[in-house]
């Protein structure tokens, strides 16, 4: 084993000890597994047993297991990931992703770091050489990675801030800005720009992206947004799909009947009004199509 591997076991090791010591605080530990931190876009989870799939809509951010395996579905694309990995998500979209090995013993632990589509675009402006991707290389919303030494020892300064809550305003940001130049400067670059640097083609689709996940409860006019991207209908479809691995229409609906179920489990809603607050026209279709995507009907997920 080498001493850069060396190192990163060690990394590894604090890093488990520091979110084991986090959570261990915790006066009550929630059902999902989501502990919310003083540190705003940091997450840590913990789950003693295996989860069902939850289902979310992810803003670009690290998602990293530190002990025990997961799985997450982006957009029609699996990714199994385990201890000093992580995944990559470039820009907002939907995913499910569940727990699939933990015990009380050895219990799943990770992290959700949010990342700054303005803090890349500052570190990426001031980088001596750009990434640059390989013409056939695809943009992706999500890519599997390995964590090199200087990002665990970054997560790891970071985790430790949760001790000193007056430090983190203060020195919280310089971090965020260091891992932002570790995933820009390093082989992930090329992937990692789309968050805030991409170009072209690129970025006009990550921009209609993002604008759809704007407003997704109006009404697809796919040759309006086509025509704003400055693309055809077909190579906006290309490209939509490249990157989310949905089709525009299929992107829409799970971010509608993600938002549904949100406003389902908090404020209990109608099903009629839920419908019509996230774009459907029919309470019918509305009930069919969440079911089919979660497994239970809203009306039984109102009653919980």
């Amino acid at each position: 084993m080498t001493n850069d591997e060396l190192e990163r076991q060690r990394l590894l090791r604090e890093l488990t000890d520091a979110l084991r010591a986090f959570t261990d605080k915790a006066k009550v530990r929630p059902l999902d597994g989501y502990h919310e931190t003083p540190v705003e876009g940091l997450v840590v989870l913990r789950s003693d047993h295996r989860m069902e799939p939850i289902h979310r809509i992810s803003k670009p951010a690290l998602w990293i297991v530190v002990q025990g395996l997961k799985w997450a579905v982006v957009g029609k694309q699996r990714f199994d990931y385990s201890a000093g990995e992580a995944l990559l998500i470039t820009v907002e979209v939907p995913c499910s992703c569940t727990i699939s090995r933990a015990t009380p013993r050895e219990p799943f632990l990770g992290l959700i770091i949010e990342l700054s589509r303005t803090v890349f675009q500052e570190v990426g402006g001031a980088l001596s050489s750009k990434p640059d991707r390989v013409a056939s290389e695809p943009v992706r919303s999500a890519i599997g990675i390995t964590l090199n030494r200087q990002l665990l020892d970054c997560v790891l300064r970071s985790v430790r801030l949760l001790d000193t809550p007056a430090a983190i305003p203060v020195l919280y940001p310089s971090m965020l800005r260091e891992m932002s130049y570790w995933l820009l400067s390093g082989v992930y670059g090329p992937q990692a720009m789309n968050i805030g640097m991409a170009r072209g083609q690129d970025r006009r689709t990550m921009q209609a992206i993002r604008q759809l996940r704007t407003d997704f409860r109006d009404t697809i006019h796919i040759e309006a947004r086509a025509k704003a991207a400055g693309m055809s209908v077909a190579t906006f479809h290309r490209q939509f799909r490249s990157v989310t691995s949905l089709s525009p229409v299929q992107y829409q609906k799970q971010l509608r009947l993600l938002e549904a179920r949100r406003l389902i489990m908090t404020n209990h809603p109608s099903v009629g009004e839920t419908a019509y607050k996230v774009g459907y026209a029919s309470a019918s279709q509305f009930s069919r199509e969440y079911t089919r995507m979660f497994g239970t009907s809203p009306r039984a997920d109102r009653a919980v």
